[in-house]
Formats: structure tokens, C-alpha cells, sequence
């Protein structure tokens, strides 16, 4: 169970030795006395969360498991953290009534929309904590602001965040393909961080059937934001949310860890 086997980023068999994290998950379950859980919401054509990310949710001591709205009675008392992850379906109003209810009495919540769909519910409701998402696909033009010849292939700024600064520290950069643009509105008891920025020369592209990437009238200038933070009164986070189904997968952590 120490050792993690896969390929480096010359497409090299590797193995690795994983003693510390391993060891540390353990000491925490054993003197803990509760495994905190974490639910995924399912119904809507949810993605799958990679195994990257669900071991590392593992790793630190979390328990994952999926959680239907549409056939169970409540968000269950246990939940640490609720998770929906790109959903290729809207969230039902009776669903978003549930997760609003749940978050009235300290839940914590991440969201990652598809860039793909644009939701009427969900976003109405994320719009209630002063995110909003944007309609079309961002295209970067930016200098240092993308991947190669891809301005769909977003590598934002890095804003000083507790949540950022690890990466920041450790020399990393963080990939975004094919991304929601995300914008901040006012809302009273709840503050909004952008946590990865885009550059002043990227733009929401709205007409996505277009062959022309030239930015137009109706576009939405930047900078936008491809992942933002929502914290209360009391200054602690309540909502996560990420513009990009992507930036999570095991494939495109690997282009830039």
C-alpha cells in the first residue's frame, strides 16, 4: 500500500514511494474517532470524480459516497461535504431547496459545472451567493495565459489564498481546458475570492457554434475567474466553485504536477 505505481511525464513506468500521506491518513482515523464523509451528488448525469482526486479525499481521512436527492429523504446529518460535479442535467428547483436548507445550517458545498450546459437552477442558486456563471466558453489571449497554440487551455493567475498557496509555493501552475467563465456579484453576508484569474485580454466567447474567435460586441470581457471561493459573515468558506470539469482529471493534473 506504499507504493504507487504509474508513469512520469516522459511516459516512463514508475514507481514511487507514498509512506508519509499513507501513515499520516492512519494516525488520523485511528485518533480521530470519526471518519468525516464526504457526498457526491448522482441524479443528473454527474461526472465521475477522478481517482486522483477521490484518493486524495481518501488520503486524508474523508469517506466517499454518492448521495441521490431525487430519492432520498435530506442531505444526510453526516455530510462534511457535498459535492456536485459537473452535472450534464440541471438540478431540480426541489433539489436546490434541499442543498440551500442543508447550507442554512452550516453545510459546506463544491461545484463544478460543465462548461457545456448552462443551468438555470443551479445557477440561480450559486447567483444567491454572489457567483455567476457565465454564458459561452473563455478563449485567453493573454500572454503566458494558455497552453500552447490552445486559448481554450486556460493557465489563470493564481490569486494569495490559503487554498492556492501551497501550489503557488511548490513552483505550480494550475490547467484549466474548456472553461465556464465565472463573475462576481454583490450579495449581502456572503464575500466572494476569485481564485484563479484570467488575464484583461480573455473574453467569454457566447456564440460557441462560431468560427470566428475574434472577441465581439456580445461577448463578456475579461478578466473572469475559473475558480472562486464563497466565504460567510464570520469568515469562513462555505462554497467552492470551479468553471472547469477538467481541471480535476488525473490527465490534465499530470501536464502541469
Amino acid at each position: 500500500d506504499y507504493l504507487d505505481y504509474g508513469y512520469d511525464e516522459s511516459g516512463n513506468y514508475s514507481t514511487t514511494v507514498n509512506i508519509e500521506p499513507k501513515v499520516t491518513a492512519a494516525i488520523s482515523y485511528c485518533v480521530s474517532g470519526e471518519t468525516p464523509i464526504v457526498y457526491t451528488l448522482t441524479g443528473q448525469g454527474e461526472q465521475e470524480l477522478s481517482n486522483g482526486f477521490k484518493s486524495a479525499l481518501e488520503m486524508d481521512n474523508y469517506n466517499v459516497q454518492n448521495l441521490d436527492l431525487l430519492s432520498s429523504p435530506g442531505i444526510p446529518s453526516d455530510c462534511s461535504l457535498l459535492i456536485i460535479n459537473a452535472p450534464s442535467a440541471d438540478i431540480p428547483e426541489a433539489v436546490t431547496d434541499i442543498i440551500k436548507e442543508y447550507m442554512d445550517q452550516g453545510g459546506k458545498l463544491f461545484v463544478v459545472v460543465d462548461p457545456n450546459d448552462m443551468y438555470k437552477n443551479l445557477n440561480k442558486f450559486l447567483l444567491s451567493y454572489g457567483v455567476k456563471v457565465n454564458e459561452g466558453i473563455m478563449l485567453e489571449m493573454g500572454s503566458g495565459y494558455f497552453m500552447g497554440n490552445y486559448p481554450t487551455y486556460l493557465l489563470p493567475t493564481l490569486a494569495n489564498h490559503d487554498i492556492t498557496a501551497p501550489i503557488s509555493k511548490a513552483g505550480y501552475k494550475i490547467l484549466c481546458p474548456i472553461v465556464k467563465g465565472l463573475s462576481t456579484e454583490s450579495v449581502n453576508a456572503y464575500d466572494v475570492t476569485e481564485l484563479l484569474v484570467s488575464s484583461a485580454q480573455s473574453y467569454s466567447k457566447v456564440d460557441t457554434k462560431s468560427d470566428n474567435i475574434e472577441q465581439t460586441d456580445e461577448d463578456i470581457s475579461g478578466p473572469l475567474s475559473a475558480a472562486d471561493v464563497v466565504t460567510d459573515a464570520s469568515g469562513d468558506g462555505v462554497l467552492f466553485v470551479s468553471g472547469c470539469s477538467s481541471m480535476g482529471v488525473d490527465e490534465i493534473d499530470g501536464y502541469v504536477a
